[in-house]
């Protein structure tokens, strides 16, 4: 699979997860700011950094918001 189709996976499960949340609203925010964070550095060729930010995203724990 290509990095645009997982970035559109990516970006198309967050919109489904995203308005279902009611409690973790800042917390969805980080993770707005997050995701453009690791795009923005896989897109600008860093993609050691984009894996930083990946793995710090995976570590949030995102399983958990309500």
């Amino acid at each position: 699979m290509s990095y645009e189709g997982n970035k559109a996976d990516i970006i198309e499960l967050w919109n489904e997860i995203k308005p279902k949340l009611k409690r973790d609203l800042e917390q969805a925010e980080i993770i707005d700011r997050t995701l453009a964070e690791m795009f923005g550095a896989y897109e600008s060729g860093d993609v050691q950094g984009g894996r930083n930010v990946a793995w710090a995203l995976y570590n949030m724990n995102v399983k958990k918001l309500r």
